[in-house]
């Protein structure tokens, strides 16, 4: 379906050109995709001629399908003539195809999608993962100051294209006497806790004391930062700083590399120290945050549909149908149409839950995977209270059923515990379904 702006993101697009005529009949349809005034394709109601003739397909006197493959605009014109010659206007439709992902914008920032640590030389063994701040530079007789910073990038897919990624630091606090360049590059894989100036991980070292990583060239300990800005003697203005990073989380998510997040470090000229807030930083608004625009690869462009049917195949309008992932993210949601389907378009490979619901049925919910091979899932819903199936609530075979399942004569399954207390056909269930014949209550 085209979205609110009259855009269809498929191609090819098949619109469905119907006519009728109360009188003699339709003699031929002529339509034409170049102008109203022609060249046109003429369609009888069992055959198609002209320069579109190959994109017609389906023809009866009720109408005939027309396949639009150009992505952009197309404006059909059309006209049908009855059998006694009659001409009726000339009418015409607009077709819209723009089958380009959308633009989608995301921030990345704490207190659940960040980690950072600073490096002191000063200090070579200290792990300084909770302070407020993070910082950079040189302080004379002190020492250097450098820092690790990651990024939960798991939401991307390996074939998203990043338009763009910026790396936003909130610079509030400085000593020195000399501008300071601060410097992006990749680093070596760190983990939170054990991070300082000596180690990366639970006793391993750097190679390089004060830390190890790769330049944009893809050079160990390399001067080519993948983003740089430098900052001039003066106050510091209490204000975000980005850092073009598009590049390097371009290559994590394409899987180039592993998400190991970015090493930060100066110039390091003497009196160059400056500070920016950290990820515990008490002020959300000055968190470190990474603003990423991008737009989904291949691997968005699964469709999942399917058809929620009752026991004997008949479609099921307007059950509720919710895709979620194993952790209870909802994904999307719609509604079944009137003959029981269902569409959800845009969908990741992968596992998922998906439940229908509807008034008076049972819900379902079935453990699913999405696949890039085309995905069908069909569903089945059991009316409430109609055990033996003949489409009616609580009718008199219902009540039997229940009956000998209560007694020891039928072993009842789980559409027979409609008070949901885990008891199949117990004197609760019989009661509800009592009720339910009796229309003192419904069994939604």
């Amino acid at each position: 379906a085209p979205d609110e702006s009259g855009w269809n993101n498929v191609t090819p697009l098949v619109v469905t050109l119907f006519r009728s005529d109360s009188g003699s009949g339709i003699s031929y349809t002529n339509y034409s995709k170049t102008s109203e005034t022609g060249p046109w394709t003429t369609v009888n109601i069992s055959a198609a001629t002209g320069p579109d003739a190959g994109n017609v397909t389906d023809i009866s006197e009720g109408g005939f399908n027309v396949t639009v493959s150009d992505e952009g605009t197309t404006e059909i014109w059309f006209y049908s003539v009855d059998t006694n010659s009659n001409i009726e206007p000339i009418k015409n439709i607009t077709v819209k195809i723009d089958t380009t992902q959308p633009i989608k914008n995301v921030i990345i920032q704490s207190p659940n999608d960040v980690t950072d640590n600073r490096l002191r030389a000063s200090t070579p063994d200290v792990v300084l993962g909770s302070t407020d701040f993070i910082d950079v530079g040189t302080i004379g007789g002190i020492g250097n100051y450098r820092d690790v910073i990651w990024f939960n990038l798991s939401g991307f897919n390996s074939t998203d294209t990043i338009k763009s990624a910026k790396l936003s630091l909130f610079w509030y606090y400085e000593s020195r006497d000399k501008s300071t360049t601060v410097e992006i590059y990749r680093p070596v894989d760190w983990a939170e806790g054990y991070v300082n100036w000596n180690n990366r991980t639970n006793g391993v070292a750097w190679d390089n004391p004060g830390g190890d990583w790769y330049d944009t060239n893809n050079e160990a300990q390399g001067n080519t930062p993948y983003a740089a800005v430098t900052f001039p003697v003066g106050a510091p203005d209490n204000a975000y700083h980005e850092f073009d990073v598009t590049e390097l989380v371009q290559s994590y998510v394409n899987d180039l590399y592993e998400n190991a997040g970015f090493f930060i470090k100066a110039n390091e000229v003497s009196d160059s120290y400056i500070a920016f807030r950290s990820s515990d930083y008490e002020n959300a608004n000055e968190r470190p945050k990474l603003v990423v625009s991008y737009s989904r690869g291949d691997a968005q462009q699964n469709t999942l549909t399917g058809t929620v049917t009752t026991p004997d195949s008949t479609g099921i309008a307007g059950a509720n149908v919710t895709l979620t992932t194993p952790e209870g993210t909802v994904i999307n949601t719609t509604q079944t149409d009137n003959n029981g389907n269902y569409t959800f378009t845009d969908i990741s490979a992968g596992t998922y839950n998906l439940t229908v619901t509807k008034p008076r049925f049972w819900p379902a919910n079935n453990n699913i995977t999405v696949t890039t091979t085309g995905n069908t899932e069909n569903v089945m819903l059991w009316l409430k209270g109609d055990l033996n199936l003949n489409g009616a609530q609580a009718d008199s075979g219902d009540l039997l059923m229940m009956d000998y399942a209560a007694t020891g004569a039928l072993t009842p399954d789980w559409k027979f515990d409609l008070n949901g207390n885990g008891d199949l056909a117990d004197a609760g269930d019989v009661l509800m379904l009592e009720e339910a014949a009796a229309g003192k209550i419904e069994l939604l």
